[in-house]
Formats: C-alpha cells, structure tokens, sequence
C-alpha cells in the first residue's frame, strides 16, 4: 500500500505516508517554482523516490533541495508531509512557514498547496477538501492532485470513490505506478483476491526493479496462506533495497507463519546489521519473534517475564504482536486484572491520540481491543459475550495488510472455537469455510492442533 506499516509486528500509523504520496505522483511537465534549477532537480528526485516509497531517499533530496532554495514552497510542503509522522515539531515548522509564503507568483498546483495549508491549521478539513475538489474541477488531468484526493478518499475509507479516481489516473497517465499499487490493496481489503494479485502484477511487471511491487505481493500471499511465495517475494525486495524497512517486518511474519522462527530471527539480525536501521523497530520485531515462538509452545508465564525484561510493549504505535500475546499469556495465567489493565492502556492511548486529532492512527489502535477483549471473555468462560466481541471485531478488521489480514483470520478461527463451545456449530462450520476460502494452510494449521486455540473444549 501507499504506506507500509505493520500492526501485527509493531510497526508505526499509516495516515501520513497514505496522504504524502499524494504529492509525489510525477507529472508528465515538472510545474514548481524555484530560482535554482539545482533544486527543481532535487525536487523531481524526491518525487520519483517518493513514487517508489523510497522516503528517506524522498526526504534527503528535498532537504537538499532546501539548502539550493530556501523559498521553495513546494519543497516544503513536501518535506513537511513527510516528516509528519518522525519529527512534528520540524512539520510544523515547515508549515508554518508554508502559510505565510506569498502565493502570487506561485503556479495554480502550488497555491492549492499553500491554501490547503492554510485552511487545514485553521482545523478546517471540510474547506480544505473543497479547494481540492475546485481545483480539479478545472484541472482534471492534473495527475499530482488527483493522486492526492484519491488518497484522501483511500485513507477514509471511501474505497469506491478512490477505486474509480486510480483508475481515472491511470488512463491520464499509465506511468502513474503507484495507482497500481492503491487498486490491489483496495482489492485487497474487499477480499477480491484474484484482482489484486492482478494488480499488484501489472505493477511489479511495470517497475520490476522497485522494491515495492515485490512487498505487496508478498502481503497478499502472507494472507492466502502462500508463505514460500511470500518469501521469495519479500526477498526479491530487499534485494532490491535493503532499507526498505517493511520488507523485514513481512518476511519475518512469513517466516513466523511457516513455524520457521529461527528463519525470523535471522530476518531481524539482517535488519540490524543495516547502517540506519530503526533500532525501536528492531526490538519491538525482536520481540516479537521471542513471544510468537514462546506462545507456540504455550510458555505464559515466560512470555511475560520476556516482555518485562525486553520493555518491548508498547502501544502507541499500534497493536503490536507482543502486545496480543502478553493479553493472551495474562489470561491464560489467570492474572486478569493484568489483561485489563493492557486493555485500559490501549484505551487510554487511543483517547490520547483522539484528543491530538491523530484519528487514524487511533483507529487502528482501536480495532484490536475487541479481540482481546472477546479472548478474555471467552476464557474466563462468558462465551456469548466473548462471541459479540469477536464478531465486532471481525466486522471492524480488513485485509489491509498482511498483518491485519491474518489477525482478521485468527479472529474468526477463535470466534469459530467459541460457537462451537456454545453449540453453534452450524454457524461455525460456515465462519470456518470463509476463512478456508482465504487462507486454506491457516485452516489446515487450526484443524491439526484439535481445531482449538484458547482451548475451550477442555
């Protein structure tokens, strides 16, 4: 996707890097103002790596781009999207400055930039849609904004209105690769699987040599249960481009699902060993791997003190793998106020993100409550409750991304558990064959360990 960030392996929010590459969709003719053609330079590599979801190559040319001119508006707009989610002190910096620029000599693109600045420190998001949308009524080919609103579109959840805006972009301009990219994970998140993969191999044959397309394939193939096709894949990518972060994070969850933790563990000392490497993304995988191997051998109470030693739980930055697996080691153990007290930390996270006016990011902390909510239930023996929690949280998780996607499956596997401890097996029998549908090897993996996962039957 647009953004690659893992909720099952701890990676950090979405939404800033969903919107900021919306400005990096190449145009045909370079429409930007600057006095210095060094930095018009800069700027059109920025946005080639930021059409490849390359950003930290993204941010160094804009910065450089900055150094050359100073006044560059557009340069600053892009920098400040990008910072956005690493240091929004500097974002807001930019922005500010954004706002008071002189639009008068700026090109008709650039002054809807300034202005949506503007409107949007106003906390004015409605107004802020609206100069977009007037724009485009008369600039419709202009393939830099309406990237941008489908994006908009995209992030809100407006799937269809953003579906027919990629598709309008590329008969604009077919180069526009990164639409291909947003319509398989779109695809993707409706459960049309055979579109996706479409998609997603019309872009990887279009730009072979990005890092990309091969990570979003290899997403798609984690959530169908293809782990050997995920990993030749994901390897592909970072073959391509050691640093392309997410890449690690799926290939270890690839590797993890096909009971090959020592194979993860080795994923998370390739990422080490990279000059630059994110070091809270490296110990949150870490950990991540210890918990997962550690649940698989149902070592609760080992589980916790890994946690405690690792200081690895943290949720901020989403519903990490660790994080479900304390939940779950807490209520196997019995210490329950310990389990609520996980699920009133990421409640309290997700009020203070709403209150920071971070709501993505909030809502994507907040889907996961029911699951572990409904596994606590369900264990404490309250299996009708547990059943209505599950269910919302199935309804709320997609298959946006392969971590999502096979939290979204393990969902409905221990909601299936529940039904059948309730006598429902009808329903469960039917939950079972769509999850069958989806990821067959999932299923084939539940039904060889006694088609149980909390246990319920004993």
């Amino acid at each position: 996707m647009t953004t690659k960030r893992t909720l099952w392996l701890g990676a950090a929010g979405l939404a800033a890097a969903v919107l900021a590459v919306g400005l990096f969709a190449l145009p045909k003719t370079p429409e930007w103002t600057t006095s210095s053609p060094e930095a018009l330079s800069e700027l059109q590599a920025a946005m080639s790596a930021g059409m490849k979801l390359y950003h930290a190559d993204a941010r160094r040319h804009l910065e450089r781009a900055l150094e050359l001119d100073p006044n560059f508006v557009a340069a600053k707009v892009l920098l400040a999207d990008e910072l956005r989610p690493l240091d929004r002190e500097r974002s807001d910096l930019l922005y500010s400055e954004v706002a008071e620029a002189d639009v008068k000599d700026l090109r008709p693109r650039e002054r809807l930039l300034v202005e949506r600045v503007r409107v949007l420190r106003e906390h004015k998001p409605k107004e802020a849609e609206k100069l977009v949308d007037d724009y485009l009524a008369e600039h419709p080919d202009d393939p830099v904004i309406l990237n941008r609103k489908a994006n908009m579109l995209f992030t809100r959840g407006d799937l269809d209105d953003a579906e027919k805006l990629y598709r309008r972009l590329l008969e604009i301009d077919p180069n526009q690769v990164i639409a291909y990219n947003q319509l398989g994970y779109i695809t993707m998140i409706e459960g049309r699987f055979s579109e996706a993969e479409e998609y997603f191999t019309s872009y990887r044959f279009i730009a072979p040599d990005q890092a990309n397309p091969h990570d979003s394939l290899g997403e798609l193939y984690i959530i169908q249960g293809r782990y050997d096709e995920a990993e030749t894949s994901l390897e592909r990518a970072l073959q391509i481009k050691p640093d392309f972060w997410d890449s690690y994070a799926h290939l270890l969850l690839a590797r993890g699902m096909n009971g090959d933790f020592g194979g993860a563990d080795q994923v998370v000392d390739r990422m080490a060993s990279q000059p630059e490497a994110p070091e809270q993304v490296v110990g949150q995988l870490r950990c991540s791997v210890r918990t997962w191997q550690l649940m698989t051998n149902r070592r609760w109470a080992d589980i916790l003190a890994a946690i405690d030693q690792m200081s690895c739980l943290t949720y901020r930055d989403g519903i990490t793998l660790t994080g479900v697996v304390a939940h779950r080691a807490a209520c196997e153990l019995g210490e329950w106020k310990r389990a609520r007290d996980i699920e009133a930390e990421i409640t309290s996270s997700v009020n203070e993100l709403k209150q920071e006016g971070a709501k993505t990011a909030a809502g994507q902390i907040e889907y996961a409550l029911g699951l572990l909510e409904g596994t606590r239930l369900a264990l404490e023996g309250r299996l009708a409750d547990a059943a209505e929690k599950l269910h919302s949280a199935d309804e709320v998780f997609s298959f946006r991304e392969s971590s999502q996607g096979i939290l979204k499956l393990r969902t409905r596997l221990i909601l299936v558990e529940v039904l059948r401890a309730e006598g429902q097996d009808e329903e469960a029998a039917t939950l079972l064959e769509k999850v069958r549908a989806v990821n067959p090897s999932l299923v084939a993996d539940f039904e060889r360990a006694g088609s149980e996962i909390l246990g319920l039957k004993g």
